[in-house]
């Protein structure tokens, strides 16, 4: 009790017992300190100040893990007796298991998504999807599988190669991730922007074994985009100038942009020209600005929207050939404009109107968007079919991804939802994929990217997050006959 407005408690101790015979094992571990630093290196004298909610023990009886309810999760060497908490920060955890050999603790975070950790931060946190809906218990088996129980079921996963799972970075602290894409090597490239439009900053990191090292920027990162060619960087940043980076040599310029500056970048597949989408919000004009590749002239101006929205534009998408790009205007219907003349060829009032994000297929004639009438496919080789409407979430996506092969469309939902569509029976792959709801102001998902491998969609969240989910359904398969392997589906 406490006459306070807030209730104390005695500090909780953790004891062992004997299993078989009831007689108790060694001295409880006991209270030994007032504080605790969770950011510490060594916790040794750290004492459970706080209730235990849930308590883990590895088979070898050498790492146990205490949650607690101050909102902070310990793990304990009983060898050493050094404590300490996963590096990367993470919410309540409850409930936990930690794996047979020690080497991983999993639990369930307070926006109901699953994590994996390292005990030693040997490798970046692991998330998987919170669409299991609420999480009863977590185990690991013999051989290093995780469990999950909850209302629809148990599920079992490979920590290691799981289907639907994801490797999560903390690219920024307080930055969204405003722009992501992949480089051709297979590096992925993130820009970030905070709340005021006043800092920023732009990473590049290998997602298969290392974390991003961030490069600050005086102002925020909108966007940014890599010639197929491998050869230049361009990096759009809050103001009125893009910067070129040659990767060959590493050196930059800079190229002017009129009014606000530019939203958007985007190079066409033959790395000849490089687009930039702008905005100025004093005439509130939305136009493309066309440059030569490589050196970076300016060759003309499409204006893509008329005044009278005072919302800068959103998106566009180059056909494969180089030959149209689309753009999302955001609140205005979404244009054509054919490359080689800079000309509108076609403005989708009825088809596509409040465009907001686009993707065009190899030879451009089917445009996947995102608008007020829901997400779509559009033939645009026949002008009098209805578009066809795609089953998707409410509010809508804030990002799409068109597949190398066109035969997926993957999209990032506002709420943080990866949504993947089949497009040969245009219905939905499977329940959207959810991390976790975040804890930014700014929101769920922001952006996504498909790896070259197309193996892989990245997806930058509103909370500096960036998740590298396995979205190959053939993957998935494969994992689960090594799981399951009597299913009807393996062979």
């Amino acid at each position: 009790g406490s006459s306070g407005p807030f209730p104390s408690f005695e500090p909780d101790v953790v004891q062992w017992w004997d299993g078989l015979t009831g007689t108790k094992i060694g001295e409880p571990l006991t209270p030994a300190a007032d504080l605790i630093d969770v950011t510490a290196s060594d916790m040794s004298n750290a004492e459970f100040i706080w209730p235990v909610l849930d308590l883990a023990l590895s088979d070898d009886a050498t790492t146990v893990a205490t949650t607690h309810m101050g909102g902070f999760t310990l793990l304990r060497d009983l060898e050493t007796g050094t404590v300490k908490g996963p590096s990367e920060g993470f919410a309540l955890v409850s409930p936990l298991a930690v794996s047979p050999d020690g080497t991983r603790l999993a639990g369930v975070t307070s926006d109901s998504s699953v994590r994996i950790w390292s005990t030693d931060d040997s490798y970046a946190p692991v998330a998987l999807p919170g669409a299991l809906g609420a999480v009863d218990h977590v185990a690991f088996t013999q051989d290093g599988s995780l469990v999950i129980v909850g209302p629809s079921g148990a599920h079992v996963v490979d920590p290691g190669v799981g289907p639907q799972m994801g490797h999560e970075f903390q690219v920024f602290d307080d930055h969204v991730v405003d722009t992501l894409f992949y480089l051709p090597d297979g590096r992925l490239a993130a820009g970030g922007i905070d709340n005021s439009f006043t800092s920023g900053g732009f990473a590049i990191w290998d997602p298969s074994d290392e974390d991003p090292v961030v490069e600050p920027f005086a102002r925020g990162v909108l966007h940014g985009a890599v010639s197929a060619d491998e050869h230049w960087l361009a990096i759009a940043s809050d103001g009125p100038t893009i910067e070129i980076r040659d990767l060959h040599t590493g050196e930059t310029r800079t190229v002017a942009t009129p009014g606000y500056g530019p939203v958007v970048l985007g190079f066409s597949p033959d790395s000849t020209l490089l687009a930039s989408l702008v905005w100025n919000p004093v005439t509130d004009d939305a136009s493309v600005m066309w440059f030569s590749s490589p050196e970076f002239e300016l060759r003309g101006t499409t204006s893509v929207r008329e005044r009278g929205f005072s919302n800068p534009p959103t998106g566009m998408s180059f056909s494969a050939d180089s030959a149209v790009l689309a753009v999302a205007p955001n609140r205005s219907p979404a244009v054509l404009i054919d490359v080689a003349t800079g000309e509108v060829t076609r403005t989708l009032e009825a088809e596509a109107p409040g465009a907001y994000a686009v993707a065009l297929d190899h030879d451009g004639s089917h445009l996947y968007v995102d608008s007020s009438r829901g997400d779509m496919v559009i033939d645009l080789t026949h002008p009098t079919t209805a578009p066809l409407v795609l089953p998707s979430p409410a509010g809508g996506v804030a990002d799409l991804a068109l597949s190398t092969d066109e035969r997926t469309l993957y999209g990032i939902g506002g709420d943080g939802d990866l949504i993947i569509w089949d497009l040969e029976s245009n219905q939905r792959v499977g329940s959207p994929v959810h991390p976790g709801s975040g804890t930014s102001p700014f929101g769920g998902g922001r952006s996504i990217a498909l790896a070259p491998d197309g193996q892989h969609a990245a997806v930058g969240y509103g909370d500096g997050r960036v998740v590298v989910w396995d979205v190959d359904p053939e993957v998935w398969v494969q994992r689960a006959c090594a799981l399951v392997p009597q299913s009807e589906f393996c062979p």
